[in-house]
This record gives C-alpha cells, sequence and structure tokens, in this order.
C-alpha cells in the first residue's frame, strides 16, 4: 500500500502567548522594530507572539527548548552587564533593572504549557510578505499580576526588556479595534490568540492557520507526517546571504 504524501514545511517557530493570570484579556507580546524586514511591509512595528525559530547553531530538540531558549536568549537579564546601553542590534536603549527582567523571565518560563500546533499557508501578498508553508508549535503562558505589572511598569517609562526588538502591553480589545486592522499584528499572531481567546482579532486572508494537535515532544515525531524543506533561500532579511535549508538547521548536515 502506498504511503500517503508527506506536508512539506519550509519553518517550525515556537511561540508563546503570554499572559496576565488573573486577567487572561491582557498580553505581554513581543513588537517588531521599524527595521524588521529592511523596514519594508506590513509587519514593521506590528505585535506578534513571543519566540523564535530553530537556530542551526544550536541543538533544539523539540518546540519546546527553542521556546525556552529563546525566552531565555529574549529576556536576559546579563545581556547589558556586556552592552550596558545597546541591544543585540548595537540600537541604543534605556535598560529596565536585570532584576525585573530576570523576574519576567522566570514567570515566563514556570508557567509555560502547550496549547497547540498550527499548520499555517501564507500566500505572498505585498512587498516584505512571502508565501510559505510552516507549523507553529503555541504554548500558553499565564504570568502573574505582579509579573505583568513589572513589566507594564518599565515598558511605561521606557524601559527596554529584550535583547532584540520591542515589547508592548496589549489588550484584546485593543488589537480587535486597532485602526491598522489585519495589520496590528504579524504573521499567525492572530489566528493563535483567537483560537486560545475566541476572538476576533482580524488578520489577512492570505494566512491561514489550522489546528493540528499539541506539539509534540521531539522535531523527530513530526517526520512521521511532515517533510521538512531541503531548498536553500535567500535570508528575508539580507537577500545577498544564503540560509541553511530548514531540515538542515533543524537536523543539521546530513552524510
Amino acid at each position: 500500500m502506498q504511503q500517503p504524501e508527506k506536508v512539506l514545511v519550509e519553518a517550525h517557530p515556537s511561540v508563546a502567548i503570554v499572559y496576565c493570570a488573573t486577567n487572561p484579556l491582557n498580553l505581554l507580546m513581543a513588537v517588531y522594530d521599524e527595521g524588521y524586514r529592511g523596514g519594508k511591509g506590513p509587519y514593521p512595528l506590528a505585535a506578534n507572539l513571543i519566540g523564535g525559530n530553530p537556530d542551526i547553531k544550536h541543538n533544539d530538540k523539540s518546540p519546546l527548548e527553542v521556546l525556552v531558549r529563546e525566552v531565555e536568549e529574549e529576556f536576559d537579564p546579563n545581556f547589558q552587564k556586556q552592552h550596558p546601553h545597546t541591544n543585540q542590534f548595537n540600537q541604543e536603549v534605556v535598560w529596565a533593572h536585570p532584576n525585573d527582567i530576570g523576574f519576567i523571565q522566570r514567570h515566563i518560563l514556570g508557567n509555560l504549557a502547550p496549547l497547540q500546533d498550527f499548520y499555517v499557508q501564507a500566500q505572498e501578498f505585498g512587498l516584505g510578505t512571502a508565501s510559505y508553508s510552516a507549523i507553529y508549535s503555541a504554548f500558553l503562558s499565564g504570568i502573574s499580576k505582579h509579573a505583568f505589572d513589572i513589566a507594564r511598569s518599565n515598558l511605561a517609562n521606557g524601559k527596554t526588556l529584550t535583547t532584540e526588538g520591542l515589547s508592548g502591553i496589549f489588550s484584546l480589545v485593543q488589537l480587535e479595534q486597532d485602526p491598522r486592522e489585519e495589520f496590528a499584528t504579524a504573521h499567525a499572531t492572530a489566528p493563535i490568540i483567537n483560537y486560545f481567546l475566541n476572538s476576533g482579532i482580524p488578520y489577512p486572508e492570505q494566512i491561514q492557520a489550522t489546528p493540528i494537535g499539541e506539539p509534540r515532544n521531539t522535531f523527530q515525531e513530526y517526520l512521521r507526517d511532515f517533510e521538512y524543506s531541503r531548498q536553500v533561500k535567500p535570508n528575508h532579511n539580507n537577500p545577498q546571504k544564503l540560509d541553511p535549508s530548514f531540515h538542515e538547521t533543524v537536523f543539521g548536515k546530513q552524510e
């Protein structure tokens, strides 16, 4: 009997919905800075879920490992010791106190729970966007009101919490009624939050996100149903640079 063809996947980010445990309608989110994708397209200054992608320099074995590493790297209380006035991109910042950053990091990591995997299909719809298929492994982290208020206070005073990009506090109503409409959030952020909160954040019709079950324990387990792309593509921030294939990024070079 012929085996069914596996679904091709070109990316597999791990993301977290970080919310106030006493009021899940208030969210702590990442925000792309003005230079994201060369400042082109709809996503600079758009809200995004906290997290990131597998990195070829690391040996991440699972979506959860990717997310933990990303949170540790982004909310890093020790980073400012070597970089007292700049972030990872050498942009000038005013840091929050490292104790505050460490407190928020510990609360995010200490409250992680799996939500859902989403199979995401996106079609290019203009400058700064791309066509791709991906799995988004989504997790939840309901942090204490105290941790949430520490983040809110620092952001209100112009303090930086993360080593790259920006951060923001958003209510669900803000995201649903933002004048930027479907461009208030980036990529698959809106459908993932909508799944969790049964909300109505608008997003482009060119992005489709289908729930496919809870995140799996290892990347290897996804190979039962999916095939990670072996195609080499230009880097989206620097098209002159070629990124390794996504299969190589996750599993390393194959002999």
